[in-house]
């Protein structure tokens, strides 16, 4: 009898595959959600919601991202070591979820078929305030009602029903902007170039351009320019890859590098010009 039990037991067990745990159980080789899935999200850096996607057989990034209403270059800015056809089954793929796909009131077709619960992670210093109307726009009596919560008392870990997604992914019309932060940043400082390009002179420069190490601020458009004046903005260009961006100066380039060296640029934005060489070439345009 025991021994019939403790089979029951383990049939029931969730599969352990590709080190998966319970929270990273989110499709499978033919769909990227399934009803049986739960998408649980915590805090990205830039005030995204994110959850983790475990590749099975078959599936590819684009689709993948598609499928969540992203662009690959999206995709790749939460994901830069995915970059360039770098994963196979069993990555762990962060995927951002935009606020508007997060069903936070029951639909009235709601069926399990239809639709998988999305919990929030806590994460070290939130409080039910933040989370419920900072985060989510919802009550903190509704949070705490979905919870059966007494006190509005969290702990890190502590995971919060919050609502539901679509088991179909998110439709591209949902997200309320196009590209990750930084890049809509990028396309806020060209609007800002171009309004004072209209009273100043425009100048062009190429050359090589290099990384900044040991910055406080590397996860931000920030550079030193040889030429363009501090605090102004600067466009740059990798003519290999066909990117350009926008960002901001932040100091004149210091004697101690190449004489030849142009502009030197922090790491998010030789990520998000796509080059992988500390050393690259660049044009720059700037105003004086």
């Amino acid at each position: 009898m025991n021994k019939w039990i403790l089979w029951a037991a383990l049939f029931c067990l969730p599969l352990n595959m590709h080190g998966k745990t319970t929270e990273d159980y989110t499709g499978d080789s033919l769909s990227y959600l399934t009803p049986q899935d739960t998408i649980f999200l915590s805090a990205g850096s830039y005030g995204q919601k994110v959850f983790t996607h475990i590749m099975e057989p078959k599936q590819t990034l684009y689709s993948l991202a598609k499928f969540y209403g992203l662009t690959l270059d999206e995709l790749y800015f939460y994901n830069p070591k995915n970059e360039g056809g770098r994963y196979g089954t069993g990555s762990r793929i962060k995927i951002p979820i935009p606020n508007r796909s997060i069903i936070r009131y029951k639909p009235v077709d709601y069926s399990p078929y239809l639709y998988v619960p999305i919990y929030y992670v806590v994460k070290k210093g939130e409080t039910m305030y933040h989370v419920a109307q900072r985060l989510f726009k919802l009550p903190i009596d509704t949070i705490m009602d979905r919870n059966n919560l007494i006190e509005p008392v969290l702990s890190v870990g502590h995971k919060l029903f919050i609502g539901w997604m679509d088991v179909y992914g998110v439709p591209d019309s949902y997200r309320q902007f196009k590209g990750h932060p930084l890049w809509q940043k990028s396309y806020a400082y060209k609007r800002k170039y171009y309004a004072q390009k209209r009273r100043k002179k425009e100048y062009r420069r190429k050359g090589p351009a290099v990384y900044i190490n040991g910055t406080k601020s590397t996860s931000d458009l920030l550079v030193m320019h040889k030429y363009a004046p501090v605090g102004s903005i600067v466009q740059i260009t990798n003519p290999m890859k066909k990117r350009t961006l926008y960002a901001k100066v932040i100091a004149k380039t210091p004697p101690a590098y190449d004489v030849n060296v142009e502009i030197v640029v922090s790491p998010r934005v030789g990520k998000m010009l796509g080059v992988r060489d500390k050393k690259f070439y660049v044009k720059t345009r700037y105003l004086r």
